[in-house]
Parts: structure tokens; sequence; C-alpha cells
């Protein structure tokens, strides 16, 4: 079995679905790989820290990125518990889609990872009790930490829920606006 590959949102982030081994009483699911001819590979994407985070149904974070003069960070984020919508915002100056956004909604069951470039801002919103499994490229550098608020009126996302139904942390909370975010 293999890795499949798929873009997803924009060019650059994609959609990786990975194999599963076992049965119903008990398996295995082979996250991640090395090899010359595989995606990660060709992705050039060499882990260097992990977080497993625990978001509460309606739990929103975001917009959040780090800034790419010192520390760039590419991203995997695997959903292995609940269902995640994820927003990713497409940070890149010189493209067309410079200030758009995409969703993606993902699952436990799609057994699948999103790869996202450090040029994209990523958001997460938990459509239930979840736990996301990321892996960075670069380990976290305390003071590049940038993003900008997730209802920002020229980004214009629309998230999964109402909300109402949305639990937003304060720091996301003090966000500033897209167009004056730290670069």
């Amino acid at each position: 079995m293999q890795f499949i590959y798929e873009e997803a949102a924009f060019e650059k982030v994609c959609k990786i679905t990975y194999p599963s081994f076992g049965d119903a009483s008990r398996g295995a699911d082979k996250l991640f790989e090395i090899k010359d001819s595989n995606i990660f590979s060709r992705l050039n994407f060499h882990p260097a820290e992990s977080l497993l985070l625990h978001s509460g149904r309606g739990t929103l974070r975001g917009m959040h990125y780090q800034s790419w003069d010192c520390n760039r960070q590419n991203r995997l984020l695997y959903i292995v518990g609940g269902r995640v919508f994820i927003a990713v915002v497409d940070l890149r100056e010189h493209k067309s889609t410079y200030g758009c956004w995409r969703g993606i909604t993902m699952s436990e069951a799609d057994q699948a990872c999103l790869y996202v470039p450090g040029d994209f801002a990523i958001g997460t919103l938990a459509e239930q009790d979840s736990r996301i499994l990321m892996f960075y490229d670069k380990a976290y550098e305390d003071g590049f930490d940038c993003g900008f608020r997730f209802d920002d009126q020229d980004v214009g996302i629309v998230w999964s829920m109402p909300e109402h139904e949305i639990l937003v942390a304060e720091k996301d909370l003090l966000l500033p606006a897209f167009q004056e975010r730290s670069k």
C-alpha cells in the first residue's frame, strides 16, 4: 500500500491519504515514511516538532503562522479524533490567490493528513470534540508567532458552525486584522 496525494484547496496544499493495515479488531496506520519516491520526499518535509492538540466542540484556533523571514513552518495535520473544519489562507503576495481562503473538513475516518506550507495561515474549528496531531518541519520559535483575526472581513472565511457556537481563545481575539498583521 502507498500514500495517495491529491491537491486540496490551493496549489502546494495537499491531502495525503495514508495506508492502513489490519482488520476490525486491530490495525495500524502508517502516518509518515521517507522513501525516494514517496510524497514526503517530494515535499522535502522532515519533522522537527509535533503537537497533539485537544479541542472541545466549537473550539476555534487561528488564524496562525510563523513569520516566514526567520522560521516559516510547513505543517502536516492528522485528525486522530473527531471532525475538524480547516481554513487555509494564502499569504503569498505575488500570487493571484493572495488573501483568499479555502476550507476543508476532515475526520479520523478520512485516514488522511493535510500538508500546509508555511506561506499559508491556518485555522481549525472542532465540529466535534477533536484531537489533531500536528507535525512541523521547524521547531516553534517564541516571538515569531503571527496571526490575524478569524472573523476578518477582508478575508471573509465562512466557518462551518454558527458564530454563537464558536469558542475563541482570548489571544486569538486580540489578533490584528489581515491587512495589519505581521509578515
